[in-house]
């Protein structure tokens, strides 16, 4: 060039790469959650008929049969949400769906469903999470799993995945700490290529609980 030389073009250097950073909870603001759909007296009236429907062709010292009165009062309790933290769930009615969740033979899968349904509201309650209300969900949930992962459960069986599903995911909302999310996550694995969307987003909702579960767990203790 006239003047002089032309100097050398400075190097370009790509901007550094910035920081991955440190997560202090699961990126999603909705997590845990919760599958509360249904509670309304129409929706617990509905359940209740199933039930009652189911029963009435089951012998007459069945435990869900005789407890018939007893599910009516929880549905009541359920509704009642403005009085959660200081009502209790009536024990009568926790023990005859337990007893129905644990006895395939007299209760199988596709008419258990509904109990499984209200024992995902049930969850839901405060008393459900603590004390023997605790050793309650935890018995039952695991009951549901146990049906869930089965062999007469397929991922077509759509009310008993999506009921079954969503008591567990509602279990490690209320009980992050004490519930058992890798024995849920084993059975939700068998419904992820289910053909029906609805089961789908409930295998993301039990896997999504699941790590807010460990994230919980592994949370370092306030000093």
């Amino acid at each position: 060039t006239l003047g002089g030389s032309a100097s050398a073009p400075a190097a370009s250097t790509a901007p550094a790469a910035p920081p991955a950073p440190t997560l202090r909870r699961l990126p999603y603001a909705g997590a845990p959650l919760r599958a509360d759909s249904g509670l309304s007296r129409a929706s617990l009236d509905k359940i209740l008929a199933r039930i009652d429907g189911a029963a009435a062709s089951r012998p007459a010292t069945d435990a869900v049969r005789t407890s018939l009165p007893a599910l009516r009062d929880l549905c009541d309790v359920l509704l009642q949400t403005s009085r959660y933290h200081s009502s209790t769930l009536p024990r009568p009615a926790l023990d005859a769906l337990l007893a129905g969740l644990r006895s395939p033979e007299a209760w199988p899968s596709a008419e258990a469903f509904p109990l499984v349904d209200l024992c995902r509201l049930a969850a839901l309650h405060p008393d459900a999470a603590g004390g023997a209300g605790w050793r309650w969900s935890a018995d039952a949930a695991g009951a549901a799993c146990d049906r869930c992962a089965g062999d007469d459960v397929q991922p077509q069986n759509v009310p008993v995945a999506v009921t079954g599903l969503r008591f567990m995911a509602n279990v490690l909302a209320a009980c992050p700490a004490e519930a058992d999310a890798a024995r849920f996550l084993a059975a939700a694995d068998k419904f992820a290529a289910s053909p029906n969307k609805t089961v789908r987003l409930c295998v993301s909702a039990v896997a999504l609980n699941a790590a807010h579960a460990l994230r919980v767990r592994t949370a370092p203790s306030p000093p």
